[in-house]
């Protein structure tokens, strides 16, 4: 049931459940699943859901033929796509789009789930996207990821994207470690600077997210002055939008009342933001922050780049 997931996995669930009971079914969703070990019986729930409605309004509905034929892989309005070899290939997506051309007979929907998405090769995954482009009717798209930053910025556009918790609650601060050693070894290498401050980028950092969120658009004013040695610097810059999402993931957890922090000596910082956002803006920031961070690679004028966060954070 859904609910076995009400406790360990309360954001996902949470929305899952909403889209289900309010029958806001959209075509197609991406489920960053941090390889958890239990990912398919939750999508198997979440399918069982959209497509019984006495499953989402009874405890249990394995008596069903819809519930039963799901359980038994033998529902033909249900179509899953896993890797042949090392990639799923254009020929598999293909077959996929002649089998969901037709309406299903039986059942409100037809579903189909891509396991591990982030290895569609290129073939494959330019046809999926002319799929997700121009969706059959009655025709709903489940992706599954383990790691969401291989997957194509296109394809997730064109999905609503949940992102679970990780089975491992001291995975970000173990990335943060190594993020800093990495950093560290990077301006060694290339500038033959002094190691970092870590302290006291963390408090700049946190410092210029205070000023976005009380200043708004008029931090543009000043906040490039106040890091103009990291913004200048990319290897630096991508640290600061690395320490910029795992202090909205702390605030995030906060909301969720989770006691999992990454900035654990900053708990008035993260209660302070927590009280200017709701939960869905605070999403909204994580997406904005990881699109942006993309940019940094791209050769983009870095201090623009800078401004372009702020603007469009304080429009959130």
């Amino acid at each position: 049931m859904l609910d076995n997931y009400k406790i360990g996995q309360p954001f996902v669930y949470n929305f899952v459940s909403s889209i289900v009971k309010n029958k806001k079914i959209a075509h197609a969703y991406l489920f960053d699943t941090k390889n958890l070990t239990d990912k398919m019986e939750f999508v198997i729930f979440f399918v069982k859901a959209i497509l019984c409605e006495k499953y989402i309004n009874s405890d249990n509905c394995s008596a069903c033929e819809i519930c039963r034929n799901i359980d038994s892989n033998i529902c033909s309005d249900i179509k899953i796509i896993e890797l042949d070899g090392l990639w799923i290939k254009k020929e598999q997506i293909l077959e996929l789009q002649k089998e969901m051309s037709t309406k299903s007979t039986e059942l409100p929907y037809k579903i189909y789930i891509i396991k591990n998405c982030e290895f569609l090769n290129k073939q494959a995954a330019n046809s999926l996207l002319k799929f997700l482009e121009e969706p059959e009717e009655g025709v709903i798209a489940i992706l599954l990821t383990d790691n969401i930053h291989k997957v194509m910025n296109t394809i997730k556009s064109r999905c609503q994207v949940f992102t679970f918790k990780k089975e491992n609650n001291n995975e970000n601060e173990s990335k943060f470690d190594r993020e800093v050693s990495i950093l560290n070894k990077s301006i060694e290498n290339s500038n033959g600077l002094d190691i970092i401050d870590e302290k006291k980028i963390i408090e700049q950092v946190i410092e210029f997210i205070e000023n976005i969120e009380i200043d708004k658009e008029r931090s543009i004013l000043f906040i490039n002055t106040k890091l103009d040695n990291m913004v200048s610097n990319r290897v630096k810059l991508i640290f600061m939008f690395d320490i910029i999402f795992l202090f909205y993931k702390d605030v995030l957890n906060y909301k969720l009342f989770y006691k999992n922090f990454t900035f654990k000596n900053y708990g008035k910082e993260i209660e302070k933001i927590a009280d200017l956002n709701d939960i869905m803006n605070i999403v909204r920031k994580l997406k904005l922050i990881t699109k942006l961070q993309e940019k940094i690679s791209n050769n983009i004028n870095t201090n623009l780049l800078i401004d372009k966060l702020i603007i469009e954070m304080s429009e959130v």
